[in-house]
């Protein structure tokens, strides 16, 4: 009948076509080299089991760490402190309070929606003489502290040229101390939205 001499008659053009040698084809022969061969499985690593939780619950989201010339820890927290560790004259292990980058509230690290109102910050950098600590706070801009004065000021929320710096993440010196370089995560999203 008509619809199987029809359907035939495609059959046969569709392999005749699949099999004959078209010159302006894009497909182009392949050749696949072999994957290397894959590295040994690496054992377990437990140097972590036996670390210890300091400060237990009071020092939450540490995000950027820098070390003073004294060898003391400084980070910012999901609660917009910026904390400083150090070892004490008794060689134990205490922690202070440098900064907020936003309000004492106590919503502040209990949720990301509360970073507008409480900071969040999340790139820091020290001066190569310990006297200004830079500090990129998601919520809020690029703030400096003062290492001696603990007086914090804010230094840039827009570029040079007005555009609203959005998420404020990274922060690196250049080596000679005299640029300093910030990284803008997104040009449209804040991290609680």
């Amino acid at each position: 009948t008509y619809l199987s001499s029809s359907s035939t008659l495609f059959a046969i053009a569709a392999v005749f076509l699949g099999i004959w040698p078209y010159a302006s084809s894009p497909l182009k022969s392949v050749h696949v080299v072999p994957a290397a061969p894959a590295l040994p499985t690496l054992p377990p690593n437990t140097l972590l089991e036996a670390a210890e939780h300091l400060f237990g619950d009071d020092l939450i989201g540490p995000e950027a760490l820098v070390l003073d010339q004294s060898g003391s820890i400084i980070t910012g927290l999901a609660d917009g402190r910026v904390v400083k560790v150090f070892t004490d004259h008794d060689g134990s292990l205490r922690y202070s309070v440098l900064a907020r980058t936003g309000a004492d509230d106590p919503r502040c690290g209990s949720s990301i929606e509360f970073e507008d109102l409480c900071g969040r910050p999340l790139g820091l950098a020290l001066s190569h003489d310990d006297k200004i600590l830079f500090i990129a706070d998601a919520a809020r801009g690029l703030f400096s502290l003062d290492m001696d004065t603990l007086e914090m000021s804010l230094l840039a929320n827009e570029t040079s040229d007005g555009q609203p710096i959005i998420l404020p993440n990274a922060i690196e010196m250049s080596t000679d101390g005299k640029t300093l370089f910030l990284t803008d995560t997104s040009s449209q999203y804040r991290r609680n939205r």
